[in-house]
């Protein structure tokens, strides 16, 4: 049995940052602004029991939900083109792990490592998930009539294997 922490000071919402295992992405790693872990759940496993309807009990099965991240597009879109041309690589080519990368060919699963930063922007954590591929790259809208120049983002979700922390 563990105590409680010796550090209490909060975790910062914006001590972050993105290392995406892969090759041709530095733009997106640049740019990413908002990152939000998944959920986990454990699904219940119910055990009928005389006189009750069922006894739920933990289940054995692991689901993890979609990471999903949020980035600012650079005037080039590179950070938009990097993410386009890993999602149609991914639907297009067969899957090739980092390690056995075939020359020339661009993986299309690769691990994303979060590193949480602490008060003094050290790394106190690394969260990595692994195997992981983009499902969906977000919609981008332009505006011509707005006051206030808000820079256009776009959202990407990611599936992945597991997660380690």
């Amino acid at each position: 049995m563990t105590g409680i922490t010796g550090n209490v000071n909060y975790l910062q919402p914006t001590g972050f940052k993105i290392i995406i295992e892969r090759t041709r992405l530095p733009n997106f790693t640049f740019f990413a602004q908002t990152v939000n872990h998944p959920t986990m759940t454990v699904d219940a496993a119910e055990v009928p029991f005389r006189g009750i309807r069922s006894v739920p009990q933990p289940g054995d099965t692991l689901t993890f939900g979609e990471l999903q991240m949020q980035a600012i597009i650079d005037e080039d879109m590179n950070s938009y083109i990097e993410l386009y041309n890993w999602i149609k690589s991914s639907a297009c080519e067969p899957i090739i792990p980092e390690a056995g990368r075939s020359e020339g060919l661009i993986p299309t699963v690769g691990d994303i490592k979060v590193c949480i930063l602490n008060s003094k922007n050290n790394v106190s954590n690394i969260i990595t998930y692994q195997n992981a591929f983009p499902t969906s790259v977000g919609q981008i809208s332009l505006e011509s009539t707005i006051d206030i120049v808000t820079y256009p983002t776009f959202d990407v979700s990611f599936r992945f294997s597991e997660f380690t922390i």
